[in-house]
């Protein structure tokens, strides 16, 4: 394990593991760190940029080594796969946490808490398909950086009535509610 912030090194030691302080992008700290003899590379750096360039300096020096990388958002997603990162080695920091809260928000949609909810109501398969959906449309662009390369739809005109409810969730466009 290497990492850059001192307070989590010592930690770790304490709990008996062998950590390696230092900056992830240098290759001399990865190769005395053991990323010759490492089975996997879990990359989960808080800076999308130096997530990228940590990435593909395990790619470039160790080529077979396989990487798990933690995407912060969207943007830091598609970035990982226009770095060569499977679809399959990536993991959204904020999925997991949002599929919890629709498990615990299902009930008010009308889904049985089942387990998991039915997979949180296909929230999962859903928003994947979104994702590679965009992808093959824009490249690599996340839905952050359409503005700048494609003219704005014109807004929606509708407004919440008085009447609506004051649940985002539970409503619908005219101030109605579903049953």
């Amino acid at each position: 394990m290497l990492d850059l912030d001192s307070n989590i090194v010592d930690i770790l030691r304490r709990l008996g593991q062998q950590v390696h302080y230092g900056d992830a992008s240098r290759l001399d700290l990865l190769t005395s760190a053991g990323c010759g003899k490492a089975k996997l590379f879990v990359l989960a750096v808080d800076e999308v940029d130096k997530s990228i360039e940590i990435g593909e300096l395990v790619r470039r020096h160790f080529p077979n080594l396989p990487i798990l990388a933690r995407a912060r958002n969207r943007t830091h997603y598609y970035r990982l796969l226009e770095a060569g990162r499977a679809p399959s080695h990536i993991f959204r920091e904020t999925m997991g946490t949002s599929l919890e809260m629709a498990v615990r928000a299902s009930p008010t949609w009308g889904c049985a808490r089942t387990p998991r909810s039915a997979a949180c109501c296909g929230g999962r398969s859903i928003d994947e398909a979104a994702l590679a959906k965009m992808s093959e449309a824009v490249g690599t662009l996340s839905w952050m950086d359409l503005p700048a390369r494609f003219s704005p739809r014109p807004r929606s005109r509708w407004r919440p009535s008085s009447r609506a409810s004051p649940s985002l969730a539970s409503t619908t466009p005219r101030g109605t509610t579903r049953a």
